[in-house]
């Protein structure tokens, strides 16, 4: 993290001021390694303390950070599972596209999990950002500063509490490529596009069937 680490620490003290009541939240906090982790159950106080605390030093290894929480995440299927990456920098071991894609994606994938991204500041790298945002279905979001995130946050409470889950068998089942899939709900004016790659049950290619869960 860089300049903008009191917009950070803002940012983390709304989204849990903000939050509803049925939803749970988990910290962790990073530069060139996890320094912190405060898991699910832990009280509001503690977690703004814990925003408070951060502050800007080190580096910023954001994939090996998201990765770790990823595989530490017990996702549970009867809930949303959520991620959001906030940072103000950018990555000091930045990963490739294809590694994105097929590590934090596959965990993603497999795990139910969605990952926001937010970046804070002039700072950011806005397409690295978006790469794994998209790899893991979720979105990035840009905000200047902390006041700006109201619109942000009203989105992610909103999928929270009204989220759809598509389950479809793939007609093609031996092209292994990138594949879109397109959803739309022309009643609620609602539509959105996701991008996943064809897997069988055992994460190997030759899959039979996808199961896709996102907020739309």
């Amino acid at each position: 993290m860089s300049g903008s680490i009191t917009d950070l620490n803002n940012a983390v003290k709304t989204f849990v001021d903000d939050k509803n009541p049925d939803e749970r939240i988990s910290l962790v906090t990073f530069d060139d390694i996890i320094q912190s982790s405060y898991p699910f159950g832990t009280s509001d106080e503690e977690l703004k303390a814990a925003a408070d605390s951060m502050g800007a030093g080190g580096g910023t290894n954001m994939f090996s950070a998201l990765q770790e929480c990823l595989n530490g995440f017990e996702a549970n299927s009867d809930t949303n599972n959520i991620i959001i990456l906030m940072t103000d920098g950018n990555d000091s071991n930045p990963a490739s596209a294809e590694d994105i894609y097929s590590q934090l994606g596959e965990i993603s994938l497999r795990k139910g999990i969605t990952v926001y991204t937010l970046g804070l500041g002039s700072e950011v790298d806005t397409a690295y950002l978006s790469n794994i945002a998209n790899a893991c279905s979720g979105d990035f979001v840009y905000v200047s500063d902390s006041s700006s995130l109201n619109s942000f946050y009203d989105m992610i409470h909103g999928q929270l509490a009204n989220q759809y889950e598509i389950t479809y068998t793939a007609v093609d089942t031996l092209t292994m490529s990138d594949r879109t899939l397109e959803v739309s709900l022309p009643d609620e004016n609602v539509q959105d596009t996701k991008y996943y790659s064809l897997v069988s049950d055992d994460g190997e290619g030759d899959g039979s069937g996808i199961s896709i869960c996102d907020g739309l």
